[in-house]
């Protein structure tokens, strides 16, 4: 089986360029994207890395991929407009998530691995329930290309990154959008809660960034617990 150190992981096992690379929470497994629309799984042991599976079933570039929190699954985004989760053990696909009208640029799961959260050249951004593939709700407001989106520590809000300048905070109970913040001029290209939950910072081709005080935006008191 192909061997390759950490450090030369992009260059072995993909046919064309590669996009995406993500390690397991656990740090035993890394997968590896390309436009080659293959994912590879490698096995890690801290100093080599030995291919494990290869997941075959996108038919357009990988974009986006993150495992859950305990490292047995893996989801991964295409511009196919789909979504995928597998067996990372198995290499098996579990499910195809397609509801999505464009490209699939960035998925996530929720710190619980309950939620699955995927964001789209479409505009919108679709939350998932990560056992069964169904689509609980889509997220829809921004008026051009979501770029960045990402839960709190608490998974019960996303916030949402722009080109349409903006950011936004949505309860990921009902999909309401709680807050829009404004203060960039130019698109918002990253978008970060902070460890503890507590701030809520993005950065735009303007060259700003903002950090912003949740407590000033959020009343509810179960965010805080």
């Amino acid at each position: 089986m192909a061997q390759l150190t950490n450090a030369s992981v992009a260059a072995v096992g993909h046919d064309d360029n590669l996009l995406v690379v993500v390690v397991s929470p656990d740090s035993k497994w890394i997968a590896s994207g390309s436009e080659d629309s293959t994912i590879i799984v490698w096995d890690s042991d801290g100093q080599l890395c030995t291919l494990h599976k290869v997941l075959r079933g996108h038919t357009q570039l990988l974009s986006g991929a993150a495992f859950d929190p305990v490292s047995t699954r893996l989801a991964t985004a295409s511009c196919d407009h789909t979504v995928r989760i597998w067996d990372v053990e198995t290499g098996k696909q579990i499910f195809v998530l397609q509801q999505h009208s464009g490209g699939v640029r960035y998925v996530e799961f929720s710190p619980d691995g309950s939620l699955l959260l995927s964001e789209s050249f479409d505009k919108t951004m679709k939350i998932w329930d990560a056992s069964t593939g169904v689509m609980t709700m889509s997220l829809e407001g921004h008026s051009d290309d979501v770029t960045a989106a990402c839960f709190p520590p608490c998974g019960r809000y996303i916030a949402s990154a722009s080109r349409d300048k903006t950011v936004r905070l949505w309860r990921t109970n009902d999909g309401s959008c709680v807050a829009t913040f404004s203060e960039h001029q130019g698109d918002v290209w990253d978008v970060a809660f902070s460890p503890d939950g507590k701030t809520l910072s993005s950065g735009a081709s303007d060259g700003s960034v903002f950090v912003r005080r949740l407590d000033q935006v959020i009343s509810d008191t179960e965010y805080w617990i």
